[in-house]
């Protein structure tokens, strides 16, 4: 009896694993998504330009105005296109919103080996929409 719960564990372990660094990676993609949509309707409302800064190196983003630092799963390779002119340093670099809603667009592709996920920034809209690589 025992044989077979020690077999049954070391099968399903993986398969957990497996959905926990999945689970992990979409619920980071989307507090992500959420934040970038956050810092838009503030540009929005105080009629302010606002950015959101990635440190691609750390794994961390923040919002230029004083918001707390938030990092990413430590698996997670984090890449960024944007708008030259938003490079911060060798490490960081913003999406920025304007106050009509639009942005120096950009996209933030997170993936861990298994699982890629995209979050898209319209550059004229300011839209904000998650794009699932499997």
């Amino acid at each position: 009896m025992l044989v077979i719960i020690a077999l049954a564990l070391s099968i399903t372990s993986p398969m957990l694993t497996g959905r926990l660094s999945a689970s992990k990676m979409k619920t980071a993609t989307q507090y992500l998504a959420a934040d970038l949509r956050q810092v838009r309707g503030e540009a929005i409302r105080s009629n302010a330009e606002q950015r959101l800064v990635l440190n691609l190196v750390e794994r961390t983003y923040r919002v230029a105005t004083g918001g707390a630092e938030k990092s990413l799963p430590e698996n997670t390779q984090l890449t960024l296109f944007t708008a030259e002119s938003e490079r911060v340093d060798a490490e960081s670099a913003a999406i920025r919103f304007y106050p009509d809603g639009s942005s120096t667009g950009g996209r933030v592709t997170l993936e861990d080996g298994k699982h890629q996920y995209e979050v898209d920034v319209n550059w004229l809209t300011g839209k904000v929409r998650i794009l699932e690589q499997n």
